[in-house]
Protein backbone atom coordinates (compact mmCIF):
# COMPACT_ATOMS: atom_id res chain seq x y z
CA UNK A 1 0.00 0.00 0.00
CA UNK A 2 1.38 3.67 -0.50
CA UNK A 3 0.53 6.65 1.64
CA UNK A 4 1.01 10.48 1.52
CA UNK A 5 0.67 12.57 4.05
CA UNK A 6 1.82 16.30 5.44
CA UNK A 7 4.62 16.36 8.69
CA UNK A 8 3.42 17.44 11.99
CA UNK A 9 6.80 17.32 13.72
CA UNK A 10 4.94 14.76 16.21
CA UNK A 11 7.60 12.44 17.56
CA UNK A 12 5.53 9.58 17.65
CA UNK A 13 2.87 9.77 14.84
CA UNK A 14 0.46 7.01 14.13
CA UNK A 15 -0.17 7.15 9.97
CA UNK A 16 -2.93 4.29 9.03
CA UNK A 17 -2.64 3.21 5.55
CA UNK A 18 -5.72 3.91 3.66
CA UNK A 19 -6.44 0.68 0.97
CA UNK A 20 -9.50 -1.71 1.46
CA UNK A 21 -7.88 -3.57 3.91
CA UNK A 22 -5.50 -3.65 7.10
CA UNK A 23 -1.71 -4.43 6.19
CA UNK A 24 1.27 -3.77 8.67
CA UNK A 25 4.17 -3.27 6.29
CA UNK A 26 7.56 -5.54 6.59
CA UNK A 27 9.54 -2.98 3.85
CA UNK A 28 8.62 0.96 4.38
CA UNK A 29 10.61 3.11 1.82
CA UNK A 30 9.65 6.70 1.46
CA UNK A 31 10.81 10.12 1.73
CA UNK A 32 9.93 14.10 1.93
CA UNK A 33 8.40 14.73 -1.84
CA UNK A 34 8.14 18.88 -1.99
CA UNK A 35 11.70 19.71 -1.38
CA UNK A 36 15.11 18.33 -2.25
CA UNK A 37 18.12 17.67 0.00
CA UNK A 38 16.42 14.47 1.52
CA UNK A 39 17.43 10.73 1.09
CA UNK A 40 14.97 7.30 0.44
CA UNK A 41 14.70 6.03 3.75
CA UNK A 42 14.67 1.97 3.62
CA UNK A 43 13.31 -0.09 6.74
CA UNK A 44 12.11 -3.35 7.24
CA UNK A 45 11.05 -5.91 9.66
CA UNK A 46 13.77 -8.24 10.12
CA UNK A 47 16.03 -5.55 11.01
CA UNK A 48 13.36 -3.45 12.80
CA UNK A 49 11.70 -0.48 11.98
CA UNK A 50 14.13 2.18 13.30
CA UNK A 51 16.92 0.38 11.68
CA UNK A 52 17.44 2.52 8.43
CA UNK A 53 19.93 2.35 4.95
CA UNK A 54 19.00 5.17 2.55
CA UNK A 55 19.01 4.00 -1.37
CA UNK A 56 20.88 7.23 -3.17
CA UNK A 57 23.41 7.11 -0.85
CA UNK A 58 26.38 4.14 0.63
CA UNK A 59 26.10 5.18 4.47
CA UNK A 60 26.20 2.24 6.72
CA UNK A 61 22.94 1.05 8.48
CA UNK A 62 21.75 3.76 11.04
CA UNK A 63 18.70 4.05 13.67
CA UNK A 64 16.76 6.62 12.43
CA UNK A 65 13.91 5.33 10.65
CA UNK A 66 10.64 4.79 11.68
CA UNK A 67 9.26 4.08 15.31
CA UNK A 68 7.57 0.94 14.79
CA UNK A 69 5.58 -1.01 12.35
CA UNK A 70 1.63 -1.34 12.79
CA UNK A 71 -1.15 -3.27 12.20
CA UNK A 72 -2.39 -1.15 10.24
CA UNK A 73 0.46 1.21 9.01
CA UNK A 74 3.31 2.78 10.97
CA UNK A 75 4.56 5.08 13.56
CA UNK A 76 6.78 7.99 12.45
CA UNK A 77 9.46 10.22 14.44
CA UNK A 78 10.00 13.77 13.62
CA UNK A 79 12.93 13.47 11.60
CA UNK A 80 13.29 14.97 8.42
CA UNK A 81 12.88 11.49 6.80
CA UNK A 82 9.44 11.23 7.69
CA UNK A 83 7.63 13.85 10.12
CA UNK A 84 8.97 17.45 10.06
CA UNK A 85 6.32 19.90 10.82
CA UNK A 86 4.93 21.24 7.33
CA UNK A 87 6.70 18.81 4.61
CA UNK A 88 5.12 16.56 2.04
CA UNK A 89 5.58 12.93 2.59
CA UNK A 90 5.08 9.60 0.63
CA UNK A 91 5.86 6.28 1.78
CA UNK A 92 5.20 2.90 0.13
CA UNK A 93 5.04 -0.41 2.53
CA UNK A 94 5.15 -4.12 1.10
CA UNK A 95 3.81 -7.02 3.27
CA UNK A 96 5.77 -10.34 3.44
CA UNK A 97 3.77 -13.12 5.19
CA UNK A 98 4.03 -14.71 8.25
CA UNK A 99 6.88 -14.32 10.20
CA UNK A 100 10.74 -14.40 10.36
CA UNK A 101 12.33 -17.97 9.38
CA UNK A 102 15.87 -19.18 9.40
CA UNK A 103 16.43 -20.71 5.73
CA UNK A 104 18.95 -23.31 4.89
CA UNK A 105 18.17 -23.59 1.19
CA UNK A 106 21.45 -22.25 0.50
CA UNK A 107 25.10 -22.66 2.03
CA UNK A 108 24.87 -19.58 4.15
CA UNK A 109 21.85 -19.75 6.50
CA UNK A 110 19.66 -16.57 6.26
CA UNK A 111 16.98 -14.63 8.09
CA UNK A 112 14.03 -14.49 5.32
CA UNK A 113 10.33 -13.39 5.37
CA UNK A 114 8.82 -14.55 2.63
CA UNK A 115 5.33 -13.64 1.01
CA UNK A 116 5.05 -16.60 -1.73
CA UNK A 117 1.70 -15.31 -3.16
CA UNK A 118 3.03 -11.30 -3.92
CA UNK A 119 6.28 -12.57 -4.74
CA UNK A 120 8.14 -10.50 -2.50
CA UNK A 121 11.46 -11.66 0.05
CA UNK A 122 13.19 -10.06 2.93
CA UNK A 123 16.69 -11.93 3.37
CA UNK A 124 19.22 -10.85 5.80
CA UNK A 125 22.56 -12.72 6.27
CA UNK A 126 26.41 -12.86 7.09
CA UNK A 127 28.90 -12.52 4.34
CA UNK A 128 31.41 -15.40 4.22
CA UNK A 129 33.94 -14.34 1.37
CA UNK A 130 33.30 -17.25 -0.92
CA UNK A 131 32.54 -17.38 -4.37
CA UNK A 132 29.66 -19.91 -5.25
CA UNK A 133 28.40 -19.00 -1.88
CA UNK A 134 23.88 -19.70 -2.17
CA UNK A 135 21.31 -17.88 -0.31
CA UNK A 136 17.84 -19.06 -0.05
CA UNK A 137 15.20 -16.75 -1.47
CA UNK A 138 12.35 -18.46 0.03
CA UNK A 139 9.92 -17.56 -3.36
CA UNK A 140 9.78 -20.38 -4.82
CA UNK A 141 10.38 -19.37 -8.36
CA UNK A 142 13.02 -17.02 -9.83
CA UNK A 143 13.16 -13.29 -8.55
CA UNK A 144 13.10 -10.41 -11.70
CA UNK A 145 14.89 -7.96 -9.47
CA UNK A 146 17.53 -8.29 -6.97
CA UNK A 147 18.18 -5.61 -4.52
CA UNK A 148 21.67 -6.04 -1.49
CA UNK A 149 22.72 -3.68 0.32
CA UNK A 150 25.80 -4.02 2.98
CA UNK A 151 24.62 -2.52 6.24
CA UNK A 152 27.09 -3.20 8.48
CA UNK A 153 29.39 -0.69 6.63
CA UNK A 154 29.20 1.56 3.83
CA UNK A 155 28.92 0.85 0.49
CA UNK A 156 26.57 0.52 -2.97
CA UNK A 157 23.69 -1.32 -2.93
CA UNK A 158 24.53 -4.03 -5.64
CA UNK A 159 21.20 -4.70 -7.95
CA UNK A 160 20.34 -6.92 -10.85
CA UNK A 161 17.39 -7.51 -13.03
CA UNK A 162 16.37 -10.44 -15.50
CA UNK A 163 15.92 -7.94 -18.35
CA UNK A 164 19.40 -7.06 -18.03
CA UNK A 165 20.74 -10.67 -17.66
CA UNK A 166 24.62 -10.98 -17.15
CA UNK A 167 24.84 -7.24 -16.12
CA UNK A 168 24.63 -5.46 -12.98
CA UNK A 169 23.90 -1.69 -12.00
CA UNK A 170 23.68 0.55 -8.48
CA UNK A 171 20.74 1.50 -7.20
CA UNK A 172 22.70 4.51 -5.13
CA UNK A 173 24.35 5.76 -8.64
CA UNK A 174 24.34 6.97 -11.89
CA UNK A 175 26.03 4.38 -13.41
CA UNK A 176 25.14 2.16 -16.94
CA UNK A 177 25.08 -1.75 -16.74
CA UNK A 178 28.20 -2.93 -15.25
CA UNK A 179 29.10 -6.12 -16.57
CA UNK A 180 32.43 -6.87 -15.31
CA UNK A 181 30.66 -7.31 -11.77
CA UNK A 182 28.44 -9.92 -12.69
CA UNK A 183 30.86 -12.32 -11.70
CA UNK A 184 31.84 -10.27 -8.24
CA UNK A 185 28.36 -9.86 -7.45
CA UNK A 186 26.52 -13.17 -8.81
CA UNK A 187 29.00 -15.61 -9.72
CA UNK A 188 28.14 -15.28 -13.18
CA UNK A 189 24.85 -17.70 -12.07
CA UNK A 190 21.41 -16.48 -12.72
CA UNK A 191 19.19 -16.43 -10.20
CA UNK A 192 17.07 -20.00 -9.80
CA UNK A 193 13.93 -21.02 -8.26
CA UNK A 194 15.54 -21.41 -4.31
CA UNK A 195 18.57 -19.74 -4.11
CA UNK A 196 20.73 -16.87 -5.12
CA UNK A 197 24.09 -17.25 -5.85
CA UNK A 198 26.44 -14.52 -4.84
CA UNK A 199 30.80 -13.61 -5.78
CA UNK A 200 32.81 -12.26 -3.29
CA UNK A 201 32.68 -9.07 -3.78
CA UNK A 202 32.63 -6.75 -0.70
CA UNK A 203 29.15 -5.05 -1.95
CA UNK A 204 27.24 -8.30 -1.64
CA UNK A 205 29.45 -10.90 0.10
CA UNK A 206 32.70 -9.72 1.94
CA UNK A 207 32.57 -9.56 5.63
CA UNK A 208 29.67 -7.58 7.77
CA UNK A 209 25.90 -8.00 7.60
CA UNK A 210 23.85 -7.68 4.37
CA UNK A 211 20.34 -7.03 3.34
CA UNK A 212 18.54 -8.75 -0.22
CA UNK A 213 15.18 -7.60 -1.41
CA UNK A 214 13.90 -10.03 -3.67
CA UNK A 215 10.98 -9.68 -6.52
CA UNK A 216 9.03 -11.78 -8.81
CA UNK A 217 6.07 -10.13 -11.11
CA UNK A 218 2.95 -11.20 -10.35
CA UNK A 219 -0.20 -10.76 -12.72
CA UNK A 220 -2.74 -8.16 -11.44
CA UNK A 221 -0.11 -6.93 -8.66
CA UNK A 222 3.66 -6.18 -9.68
CA UNK A 223 5.22 -5.88 -12.74
CA UNK A 224 9.32 -5.55 -13.80
CA UNK A 225 10.11 -4.95 -16.85
CA UNK A 226 12.18 -2.04 -18.87
CA UNK A 227 11.13 0.72 -21.91
CA UNK A 228 13.25 2.67 -24.30
CA UNK A 229 12.59 6.75 -23.97
CA UNK A 230 11.42 8.37 -27.00
CA UNK A 231 12.27 11.71 -26.13
CA UNK A 232 8.15 12.34 -26.63
CA UNK A 233 6.73 15.22 -24.71
CA UNK A 234 4.10 12.02 -24.03
CA UNK A 235 6.65 9.39 -23.05
CA UNK A 236 6.96 5.66 -23.78
CA UNK A 237 3.72 3.63 -23.01
CA UNK A 238 4.86 1.00 -20.60
CA UNK A 239 2.33 -2.12 -20.60
CA UNK A 240 2.35 -3.44 -16.94
CA UNK A 241 -0.32 -6.52 -17.69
Amino acid sequence: QNITYSGNGNTSRSITYTGNSNMQPDLCFGRKTNAAGDSWYWVNSITGATERIMSDNANAQDSYGLVSFNSDGFTANGNVNANTNGQSYINHGFHAAGSNTSNSDGSITANIRANTTSKFSIIRYTGNGSNGATIGHGLGVAPDTIFIKRTSSADDWACWHTIIGNSTLRLNTDAGEVDSKWGGFFNSTTPGTSVVTLGSDNQVNGSGTYIMYCWTGVQGFSSFGKYTGNGSADGAFVYTG
